[in-house]
């Protein structure tokens, strides 16, 4: 496992949104992905994502019937975006799934495992973001590779795991079952309300 932290994560940016923007960094993650290798991210492509994907968070609630801070659900999210003069277009598939993550499949409150949900998410694309309670998150894969990457802007120590005094991070794993440990270790008991494919 391969962990890179930035300098802060997204609660701290001064901002009345602060801490409410991980649905707009996480598809910011996705789309530096399609210009960007995961694996050659650096501290700064990570303060990129999260001060892109904070901008994105802004003006999407600024432009909203509802301009209060808030989180934004998936479906809220832009269908089309500039990065780099370059506009790309973002096909989206969500699905609700609503299962607790790290619970046995036989857990009587459980829809759908995360060993369910993934190869489900996967299916449609290698790119989607996904929302565990209140924290949203991208989960990608190169194409033809094991390599596998979390990209989490809510405040990680240097090996991904929650801390109160940590950064945004992302994480390298080199195959499927490092990716439902780490995602079981960490979101454990979190409601898995959705994941958008992208």
């Amino acid at each position: 496992m391969k962990v890179v932290n930035r300098r802060c994560h997204q609660g701290q940016i001064v901002s009345n949104s602060a801490g409410f923007q991980c649905t707009a960094i996480a598809l910011d993650a996705l789309i530096t992905v399609c210009t960007v290798n995961p694996a050659f991210f650096t501290p700064d492509t990570i303060d990129y994502i999260v001060l892109n994907g904070h901008q994105m968070h802004h003006q999407l609630i600024s432009q909203s019937n509802n301009p209060t801070p808030r989180f934004l659900r998936h479906w809220e999210l832009p269908h089309y975006v500039q990065q780099n003069n370059e506009s790309i277009e973002i096909h989206r598939h969500e699905n609700i799934l609503n299962g607790v993550v790290g619970m046995d499949s036989n857990f009587p409150f459980t829809t759908v495992s995360i060993e369910e949900a993934l190869p489900m998410a996967f299916s449609i694309s290698n790119y989607f973001i996904c929302t565990f309670g209140d924290i949203t998150i991208a989960i990608f894969r190169l194409d033809r590779s094991e390599q596998w990457f979390i990209f989490d802007s809510h405040s990680r120590n240097s090996t991904g795991i929650t801390n109160p005094f940590g950064t945004a991070t992302i994480i390298e794993l080199s195959n499927y079952e490092q990716c439902v440990q780490f995602l079981r270790q960490n979101y454990e008991g979190r409601l898995l309300k959705s994941h958008s494919s992208i």
